[in-house]
């Protein structure tokens, strides 16, 4: 508990929320642009094909097999893009989300010290299974699961 709401602890909170997630965002952010990339090719697609039409060159029967394709693509692909625009707007957020977690780590540690004994392991008991304390001093904490 000490080491919680220990100025060293805090600024770990930030760097592992982040470490965390800098690859899995890199890649995000590639597979957004791909997506983009392929919106932009369909649409490019569709101006071709509507000016071949224009000019006679393809019938309308034919426009119509061919955009039903590309709309069931585009709408899946849509779907793809503001999906992962959604991810990568909330992972902008989490170091906004580290400093909470640092001053909320802080406030617990200092209210829970306050606490009385009994009070204290009345609010652990449904948060931990077990706790493992070791010679050295090295604690093992386990968390009930949902």
């Amino acid at each position: 508990m000490e080491y919680l709401g220990s100025s060293a602890a805090q600024p770990k909170c930030g760097v592992h929320l982040l470490a965390a997630s800098i690859k899995e965002m890199q890649a995000k952010r590639t597979e957004l642009h791909r997506v983009e990339r392929r919106l932009a090719t369909l649409e490019t697609d569709f101006q071709k094909k509507l000016e071949l039409l224009k000019r006679s060159m393809l019938d309308e029967a034919e426009l119509v097999a061919a955009n039903q394709q590309r709309k069931d693509e585009r709408e899946t692909l849509e779907e793809k893009q503001a999906e992962l625009a959604g991810w990568l707007e909330t992972q902008d957020q989490v170091p906004e989300t580290a400093g909470a977690l640092s001053a909320k780590i802080s406030s617990f540690v200092e209210d829970f010290g306050k606490l009385e004994t009994q009070r204290a392991k009345a609010l652990l008991q449904p948060i931990l299974q077990a706790v493992h304390v070791y010679l050295e001093g090295r604690l093992e904490i386990e968390f009930r699961g949902k």
